[in-house]
Parts: structure tokens; sequence; C-alpha cells
């Protein structure tokens, strides 16, 4: 083989080449280190106050906050810290530090406020910017509903290079508060202490400086968190630069239970051995109870046995569907699986039907013409968006004469939105938009009171009289309308077959007669008929005594939540009518569709493919 030659001038060429490509990125580091340099905290432009939160996570696993209010010359106003052992995801944790602080500045009366975070994500879900999974992370809008408790406030993002106050403050809380424990009592495991660099006396003179800073001073003994309110009117020190420091004992609560073991939506308390939950939380300020008792005053059908099944997206831990329950009303509470993933979970373990679930792409497991009424509470879906989209597959699963409540954003836009982070000008137009976009699927205003609105859904005739050419179009043939387990969502209006005379609500039984009345598309199945409607209910009554003797649980509170894997028409829901239980029908997507059958009936159930 020929040794190739030595080539000097091709070594230093490209020697140089590469000292020139590393002077360059040298360079871009040095431009990078003086641009955050220069990076720093600055005052409003307006006078008003400005707070800063953050959050830290330790190598245990606890987690710190912390936050500052300064005024317009940077003086602090008001300043905590707080530990817990609280664990999810970077924007969670953000926002449990958002709510630590919102939390501390109501209870102290300030009222006007700026917030500054550096979590783009957090501030992006604020502003209703960010991605689906994080508008419908339920920490938003606890965010948002403490919010609403203030004249004005408004939320931005920030370097965390200009976010260094609240940095620290949430990182001291590693040597301010110990050793966290688990709720057994149990320590957290620190790493060993002899690693630590930095002795304690020494940290200790820090922190104590830095409290001096902030005006007030940390303890560290039982106390799980600080916070001290400095004089909202700066006046000029009496005090020479070298008088002596003036510190006063303050004795401080342990940190709440909201922030130590945080559960959106509710409010359990325990009574005996059983927990009552009251959904007293953001969505209900004043109980579920009320807020249902207001929706049955605007909607009568609500009280009389009309409605009988509900769909509610969005729904927390399920307490709307919960108290519905108690009232006749058998609601399929949908939930996403985001960094509230227990929600299904928790309302399951509550008795309380609930799937998991999201309106994105595809369809709802879901006929179509099936649910009397749909739910959204402050739910976060961006009904407007993607052409209404949204919109359109709760037009296809709500039947004829059908209603939608929507409780929150945009509605009563009048009173509330200054606590939105928006101007009224904005809220008018979405508000408009959202009702432009419902008239043109054929829903109409039926009622509207305070911060609810509900609209229905008008007959089949109007849904037909749709155009192809207008938007949204009138759905062709292409897609079987009842067609839901992995089918895209198509951005038309699904017209009911001209066939069916019986599947609006005002032509269906009313609850209880409902359940033993043959529905209209039973014979849409092959083989379907009245007859067999009625032989299908008698043949589970007489299973279910049998079922009685080898399972004597059933009828009692130990089986409250019931699976039928394979059912035909729910004559085995019907058979358990009377018991203290509810059961979730599942039809397989290769078997004949008779879901809609049973929803016709007042049950509920869902597509699966096992």
């Amino acid at each position: 083989m020929d040794q190739v030659p030595f080539q000097p001038q091709l070594v230093i060429t490209e020697g140089q080449k590469l000292f020139l490509e590393m002077q360059q990125v040298g360079q871009k580091l040095q431009k990078k280190e003086r641009r955050a340099r220069d990076i720093k905290w600055k005052p409003s432009n307006d006078n008003s106050l400005k707070m800063n939160t953050d959050a830290a996570t330790f190598e245990d696993g606890s987690v710190g906050f912390g936050f500052a209010i300064r005024n317009a010359t940077g003086d602090v106003i008001l300043a905590g810290a707080c530990r817990s052992n609280k664990t999810g995801s970077s924007t969670y944790i953000e926002g449990l530090a958002m709510i630590f602080a919102l939390t501390r500045t109501v209870e102290a009366g300030i009222s006007n406020i700026h917030i500054e975070s550096d979590s783009k994500c957090l501030v992006d879900g604020l502003h209703g910017r960010s991605l689906v999974e994080i508008q419908r992370d339920i920490i938003i809008e606890d965010i948002l509903a403490l919010a609403r408790q203030a004249n004005s406030l408004s939320f931005s993002h920030i370097p965390r290079e200009a976010n260094k106050l609240a940095h620290a403050l949430a990182h001291s809380c590693r040597e301010l508060f110990g050793t966290m424990k688990h709720k057994d009592g149990k320590p957290i495991s620190h790493p060993d202490k002899n690693s630590r660099t930095v002795p304690m006396a020494i940290m200790f003179l820090v922190l104590c400086g830095f409290s001096f800073y902030l005006g007030g001073i940390f303890c560290s003994e039982k106390d799980k968190y600080v916070i001290q309110e400095v004089n909202k009117e700066v006046e000029p020190s009496k005090e020479t630069a070298g008088g002596p420091l003036q510190i006063k004992a303050v004795t401080f609560p342990e940190c709440s239970a909201d922030l130590q073991d945080y559960t959106p939506c509710t409010d359990p308390k325990k009574e005996g051995e059983k927990f009552l939950f009251p959904g007293g939380g953001t969505m209900f300020p004043n109980g579920v109870s009320k807020y249902v008792d207001l929706m049955q005053d605007l909607i009568p059908g609500m009280k009389d046995g009309t409605i009988r099944t509900a769909i509610d997206t969005g729904c927390g831990v399920a307490s709307w569907g919960g108290d519905l329950l108690d009232r006749g009303i058998l609601t399929v509470s949908l939930a996403p699986r985001d960094n509230h993933e227990a929600q299904v979970q928790f309302a399951l373990e509550r008795g309380i039907p609930a799937i998991l679930g999201i309106i994105s792409t595809q369809r709802l497991p879901f006929p179509s013409n099936s649910f009397d009424m749909a739910h959204c509470s402050r739910c976060l879906i961006p009904w407007t968006e993607f052409g209404g989209i949204y919109l359109l597959e709760v037009h296809r699963i709500l039947r004829p004469g059908g209603f939608w409540v929507l409780s929150g954003p945009p509605v009563n836009y009048e009173n509330r939105w200054r606590g939105w982070n928006t101007t009224i000008e904005e809220q008018r137009s979405d508000y408009e938009k959202l009702q432009e976009l419902l008239t043109s699927m054929c829903f109409k205003l039926y009622n509207k009171k305070d911060d609810i609105a509900v609209w229905q859904k008008l007959s089949d005739i109007a849904i037909r009289s749709l155009r192809l050419d207008t938007y949204p179009p009138k759905c062709d043939d292409g897609t079987e309308p009842d067609s839901a387990w992995y089918t895209p969502i198509r951005p038309c209006v699904v017209a009911p077959n001209q066939k069916y005379k019986k599947i609006a609500l005002k032509s269906l039984a009313k609850w209880p007669e409902r359940l033993n009345t043959a529905p209209e598309r039973v014979a849409d199945v092959r083989g379907g008929s009245d007859g067999a409607f009625k032989h299908d209910d008698s043949k589970w009554k007489t299973r279910v005594k049998h079922y009685k003797k080898l399972v004597p649980a059933i009828g009692t509170n130990k089986i409250r939540n019931v699976m039928d894997m394979n059912t035909l028409y729910g004559g085995f829901a019907a058979a358990l009518i009377d018991y203290p239980l509810w059961v979730m029908n599942v039809v397989s997507s290769y078997s004949p569709n008779t879901l809609a059958v049973v929803y016709d009936r007042g049950l509920i159930g869902t597509y699966h493919d096992w």
C-alpha cells in the first residue's frame, strides 16, 4: 500500500480553521454570559406591585416554594418560603408555588399585583396559549380561581436570571426546614450530611443576612413555612447604616394541608370512617349541590325525569356527576390522563361513573345522538379553536333537544373578566364567537344566569336543512355517525337518519318508564325487535336472581361499580336498577352496534376492543 505523503500546509490550514471555530464558540459563550449578567429584575412602570414566584426540587424528592413582592422602588413588601413533600411535573410544582404565593397575597389583602414566573409552560397555560395537555391541567384553573379574588392581576414570563430572589427563597427551604417526613411519620432520607461543603453555621449566617434584606426573619425549628409582611408604606430609616439589627421573634403555623396534600376541585372532610366530598373547590365555590340547584332552575327537565344521561367533560374528581346520581341522572365523567391522572381512579373509588378520555383528534367512544345533556365547568377546552371541532363532537353525541351547559369563561364576562387576565373586549369577542359558532351548528341559547349558560340542540329537521357549502357543513354519508372507536373527528355536523322519529329528547319516555320502553333504534340491530328486547330483559332478571345467590354482596354497599363487558341491550344493568350500584355497559367495536339502544333506554356505556 502506498504511503500518503505528509502535507504540512494542509495541517496548518485545518488547524487554523479549527482555531477560528473554537474562537467563535468562545465569543458566543462570552456574549451569552454578558447577556445573562445584564438581565436583572425590573420594577413596574406604573408604580404597581410585582410578585416573583419560583419552586425548587431537592434530592430527597421534596420541593421548596418561594415568593417575594416588591414595590416600584424595589423594596420587599411581602416574602415567604415553604417546603412540601408534594411531587409532580415541573409545571405542576411551579403552579403550586404560585398558589402558595397567591394564597398569602390574598390573606394580606393585596388586590392589585403583577406576577412573574420563569416557568414559560405555566405562564403560557395561564394565558391559554399552551398545548391542550397543559390547558387541561387543573392547576391552571386553581391559579385563575385565586386570581379572580383580586381586583387587578396579570402574569408574565421572565428569564431565570431576573427571578433570583424567588429562586433563592425556594432553594433556602432545604436548610431552613430540615428533614421532611412522609405521611406515615417516617423521615425522608437526605444525602449524607458529611458530604455538604457549606457548614451549617455559615449557611445560617447567610440566611439571616438574606432575611434581613427581605425585612423578615426565617425560623427553622418545627415551623414549615414562614411569611413576614413588611410595612407597605416604606418610611426613611431613622437608624444609621451601622445601627443594630432589630429582630422580633415570630411564630408561624405549619404549611397548610392544601399544599402538603394538594387535591384540586374538591374539599374532602372526614367524619368517622367516611370521607365527605362537598365539591367546594374552585369549580363550585358554594358547593356542588347549590351549583346543581341553580342549573335545575335553568333546566326544569332535570327534575321530572326528562334528562337521564349526561356527560361531564373535564370532570375533575366527578363531584358534579356524583351529585346528579342522587337526583336520578346518570353521568359519564370524562377526564384526561395528565398530571392529575388519578382523578378518574379517585372518582371510581368514590363510586361515581368515570372514564379516561379527552376531546382531541379522535371521536369519543359513544354513539351519535346518545346523551341528554353535556356539561363543561371551566374545563379549559378551547371550544372555538380549530373551527369549533370540539363542539362538533359534543354536537354528535348530544341527542336532538339535548342541552349543553357551560360555566366559566367567557360566560358572564361582563363581571368576571378582571380575574381572567384579559380584557373585557377580548372576552366579549370570545363569547360572540362562541355564540355564532353554536348558532351555525343549530344550537339556541336556552337560558342563562350568573356564570351558567345553557344551549339546546335544535331538532333533527333544522340540522338536515344545513347545506354542504356552508360552515360547518352537514356530514355526507362517508362515515357512519356511530363509528367511534379510533375514528377521527370530522369537521362537519352529523345529521340524524331521517327514519328515526323518536330519538329526540322530547320523544322519549320520561325516566323510569324509559328504562323498559323498547327504543326505536333496536330495529337497526340484526335480529333486533321489540320482542327480542323484552326477551333479553326477562332473561337477565332471571340470571340476576341466580347471581345474587352466588354473590350475596350484590345489592349491598360492598358492590358499587359494575361493568358488563359484553352487553347487548343493557338487560343486565336494567335488572340491577333497584340496587345501590351503577353499570358501565361495554359494546365491542367488532360486535353489532347496540350501544345506541343502551343510551336510548337511559343507561350508559362505551365502545371498547377487548
